[in-house]
């Protein structure tokens, strides 16, 4: 046994392999049963060690994940090898086509699988709009979101890894708290804000106890739908 091997792993790794394990099911690379037994051991590891031997046989290639945490999620794939503006029509490719998130009234919770476009609108009006991007895509290395908030809030939550800079946000009576870095780490997205808030406050944050705990359960849910 390494070193290494013996490290004490969190919820973030035990997370990281449980993505991996979740989409081997999902291409066939392993049975429901043995996915089943794998991600029980992974909910439950201990130490590197312990998550190395679920994955050791899935790639050839897989990364130390006490080097890179963030290569071993599903999503991060090369950033600059993903289309570049202007090549899709879908909102958000373009800076005067962006993607809009808004909570006039009610609150608008974008959380699961989604893509994350390099041109996004954010609005609150009375509701508040939360962006989990636990388990979402970053289309290119840098992200533009312009934000207008109302009385709601907005919050970004937001996989080890993710940077924001907010210098050009203006700050009303409910604040701009940033608790995540201003530089991605290595294959991880920049998230470049602009705009206002007013009443309400903006909140980019890294993940905790009851998101890493919904994430879980989210994942079961789709093991589950896999197997029915």
């Amino acid at each position: 046994m390494t070193e290494r091997d013996a490290m004490r792993v969190g919820d973030a790794e035990r997370d990281q392999v449980v993505d991996l394990l979740q989409h081997a099911v999902g291409d066939g690379r392993l049975t429901m049963p043995e996915g089943r037994e794998r991600l029980e051991q992974a909910l439950t590891a201990r130490t590197y060690g312990d998550l190395d031997k679920l994955v050791a046989d899935l790639t050839p290639v897989l990364p130390s994940m006490a080097d890179d945490v963030t290569a071993l999620h599903p999503f991060n794939r090369p950033l600059d090898q993903v289309a570049l503006p202007g090549e899709s029509a879908l909102p958000g490719w373009r800076p005067e086509d962006p993607l809009i998130i808004s909570a006039p009234f009610d609150d608008d919770r974008r959380v699961g699988e989604w893509s994350l476009p390099p041109y996004i609108r954010v609005s609150t009006g009375l509701g508040d709009a939360t962006l989990v991007c636990l388990e979402a895509k970053a289309e290119t290395r840098v992200i533009q979101i312009e934000v207008s908030g109302g009385a709601g809030d907005i919050r970004l939550i937001l996989p080890a890894g993710w940077a924001v800079r907010a210098d050009r946000v203006s700050r009303g009576l409910g604040g701009v708290h940033i608790k995540v870095p201003d530089r991605p780490a290595p294959g991880a997205p920049l998230l470049e804000l602009t705009g206002s808030v007013t009443l309400g406050g903006l909140v980019a944050r890294p993940a905790n106890v009851i998101d890493r705990w919904l994430l879980r359960r989210r994942q079961r849910r789709r093991l589950r739908a896999l197997e029915a």
